[in-house]
């Protein structure tokens, strides 16, 4: 057996990685079936394995998720706290409806016209306070330079 309700229940981290071992959940799926949490993999690429706990707390959700949706120009680009920037580079109309689904400690920050080096000077400028995770200019710096993917 694993956790179950007659001893509260399994525990839930907010940290990836801190299953030991194989966990039983019993009978947790509407249909009474059972659900086996097993490890995951940590990769030296994914940035949860490399936040701090504020951050991870940040990141994970803690309630419903609302959808932040932009109606996005080419050439806009979207940052996601400090972790991500979603550029428009190419659309089949002039714009297009993007839906970012983040916690709610995780600000999003819309630029028209970010090409030509102003999502990355806004970046450079507030990695770490507007824009967070990470927190901090030292952790900005510490989790290295993005790439791009297309």
């Amino acid at each position: 057996g694993g956790p179950g309700p007659e001893d509260g229940g399994p525990l839930a981290s907010h940290l990836p990685g801190t299953t030991l071992g194989v966990v039983k959940l019993p009978g947790l799926l509407p249909n009474g079936s059972d659900v086996y949490d097993t490890p995951g993999l940590l990769q030296p690429f994914q940035v949860s394995g490399r936040l701090t706990n504020e951050e991870a707390r940040a990141v994970l959700p803690r309630k419903r998720l609302a959808p932040r949706t932009y109606r996005a120009e080419i050439g806009s680009s979207i940052h996601i706290g400090g972790l991500a920037r979603i550029d428009v580079v190419d659309s089949p109309q002039r714009t297009l409806y993007l839906t970012v689904w983040a916690s709610h400690d995780v600000p999003t920050h819309y630029m028209v016209r970010g090409e030509g080096g102003k999502a990355d000077d806004f970046y450079e400028k507030h990695a770490g306070g507007k824009l967070s995770p990470p927190v901090g200019e030292h952790r900005a710096a510490q989790l290295g330079e993005w790439g791009c993917r297309t």
